[in-house]
């Protein structure tokens, strides 16, 4: 519980502490009666836990029973058509007995990446030179690429590479084989109108305007600013405020 909600898991772990004591019955008793708890699904009272929960009240001799139907509600219950879900489709693929071969780390690296430790770089230099194709308006020798890759291995921390990686791709984590294994290939594109840029000899509006990206193409339409701090200050603001929303995409 406390991965998913670690508020709610120290709550239960202080209502379960109310229970199981003939000596804080009375206390309990009391504590409980002030909070009107009953047998349904904390934040959603039309989620009964079990029947006619909503006309329980949670006392001392039921309150260990209250907080083990919350846990198996919240991990198991609420997931189960999901889960069946994802089952049904693998079965269409291959027998789900086959998937005994794997250990459970094994599979969770196969369906969701390579969970790296919190200070490791996720990548070098040379890892992006050889993962990242420019197109519309970059190349492989532009100022900009450079910057680029020289912010996103110099300047961003760890956790800040992840927030990067889920900006682009949608995941903070990298599949079996690092960087060069995203798929399709992380594409670099000139946010904005080169050709207006090259004829004034300045930048066009585009230079003021954040990163963005296509996260199912991996696409990164990145503009051209005036300068490496530029760039890191406008990347790092994508990254933070556009990781809950769809606003950059």
């Amino acid at each position: 519980v406390a991965q998913v909600d670690p508020q709610l898991a120290l709550s239960l772990q202080r209502l379960a502490a109310l229970g199981g004591s003939p000596k804080k019955s009375a206390v309990a008793a009391r504590e409980l009666a002030e909070m009107q708890l009953d047998f349904t699904l904390p934040g959603y009272p039309d989620i009964e836990l079990k029947p006619n929960g909503e006309s329980l009240a949670v006392g001392p001799s039921t309150v260990g029973e209250y907080v083990r139907l919350v846990s198996e509600v919240l991990l198991v219950r609420s997931i189960r058509p999901a889960v069946e879900a994802i089952l049904e489709g693998l079965r269409e693929t291959l027998p789900t007995t086959s998937l005994g071969v794997f250990h459970e780390w094994e599979l969770e690296q196969l369906l969701c990446g390579c969970l790296s430790e919190s200070s490791a770089p996720l990548w070098t230099k040379e890892d992006l030179q050889r993962a990242i194709v420019c197109a519309h308006g970059y190349t492989a020798e532009s100022r900009e690429i450079a910057e680029l890759i020289d912010i996103l291995c110099d300047d961003l921390t760890p956790e800040e590479q992840k927030l990067f990686l889920a900006f682009l791709t949608g995941t903070p984590r990298l599949p079996i084989g690092g960087i060069a294994a995203v798929s399709p290939k992380i594409t670099v594109v000139r946010k904005g109108d080169p050709a207006t840029q090259l004829s004034s000899g300045s930048l066009d509006d585009s230079a003021t305007a954040l990163p963005s990206c296509n996260t199912c193409f991996h696409y990164l339409k990145l503009p051209s600013y005036g300068s490496p701090e530029v760039t890191r200050a406008k990347l790092r603001m994508a990254i933070r405020d556009g990781r809950s929303a769809f606003t950059l995409s």
